[in-house]
């Protein structure tokens, strides 16, 4: 741990063990705000009452940035952490990736840290790899974020992982893309594009962002995100929340962008982006969104918008049984 300012903690995620009602995780961002940031795990061996010393499972060197890490069960009880990893040099690309660590004995011990798959293969002049949202007719930013979010499917071990990527559209604006592995990360499955914001509109109302991902108990995949594809050129920004589902088969995989569809509109109707406070670079509709899994096949969604009296406040939506 970097002994230059006090650290910082961010990022926490609490993770339950389906296999041993014993055991919880917890697995965090530390960072020392100004260089770098690393990985932080404790857990509990009975059922949250007591926790071990937190330990450092990685860090990084200076200028590199380990971040959002989270704990994901396996069938047999063995676990997978996945995090987004990042290089910050000067006058170099920033180079953004999926990296992952193991345990075979239920967070005893980890593996070493390797890289999954880079999520910006192809970089912008600027090296971001990632196209800025931001306001069509002002240019005024929406203040999102690049980090992948994950989910796993209990019943067979297949991690999801979906982000803003800018590559579909040569970096004009960012989609939502997918990745799957179904060998505990070994593997991943070439990136595709999956938010249905149509493509016969404007370019910059195309702009997606706000990705969450959650599997339901019958396998189905529903992947959430905003977009810009009801506005128009008068005053305002009309935003909207959707949810995109795929229910995979052995003959419709989820590798395939065709088997992504049913979407369905979680807000009744546009609200106005630019109603909302601005906070550091720009709109500021919150920081974290949820979509979990309800009943056999459904899901509850958990946003933010501008409600009618020009509040941002928190909605939820439940689709499907």
């Amino acid at each position: 741990m970097s002994p230059e300012v006090e650290p910082t903690n961010d990022g926490e995620v609490i993770t339950a063990d389906t296999t041993d009602a014993r055991l919880v995780y917890n697995s965090w961002t530390q960072s020392n705000v100004k260089n770098h940031s690393w990985i932080e795990f404790t857990r509990s061996t009975d059922g949250g009452q007591t926790w071990e010393p937190a330990r450092t499972l990685f860090e990084p060197q200076p200028q590199n940035f380990a971040d959002d890490p989270q704990v994901f069960v396996m069938p047999d009880g063995a676990l997978v952490m996945l995090y987004q990893f990042y290089t910050a040099h000067a006058n170099k690309p920033v180079l953004y990736s999926i990296g992952l660590l193991r345990s075979s004995d239920h967070g005893k011990t980890w593996s070493g840290p390797t890289q999954a798959f880079l999520t910006t293969p192809v970089l912008r002049p600027d090296g971001s790899g990632a196209a800025a949202t931001a306001d069509p007719e002002t240019g005024e930013p929406v203040n999102d974020h690049f980090s992948p979010i994950y989910a796993v499917d209990p019943r067979s071990g297949n991690l999801y992982v979906v982000w803003e990527e800018g590559r579909f559209s040569g970096f004009q604006y960012n989609d939502i893309a997918f990745s799957m592995s179904s060998d505990r990360g070994a593997t991943w499955s070439a990136p595709i594009r999956i938010n249905q914001t149509p493509l016969n509109i404007p370019a910059d109302n195309r702009q997606s962002f706000f990705a969450t991902v959650a599997v339901a108990a019958n396998g189905a995949i529903g992947v959430t995100y905003y977009d810009f594809r009801f506005n128009t050129p008068a005053p305002g920004l009309p935003t909207d929340y959707w949810l995109v589902q795929c229910h995979p088969t052995p003959g419709a995989p989820a590798t395939n962008p065709a088997n992504w569809g049913n979407e369905v509109r979680l807000t009744d109707s546009s609200f106005n982006m630019e109603a909302c406070a601005i906070l550091g670079d720009g709109f500021f509709l919150g920081d974290y969104f949820g979509l979990a899994p309800v009943g056999g096949g459904g899901f509850v969604a958990a946003f933010s918008a501008v409600d009618q009296n020009n509040h941002t406040s928190i909605f939820a939506r439940r689709v499907g049984q």
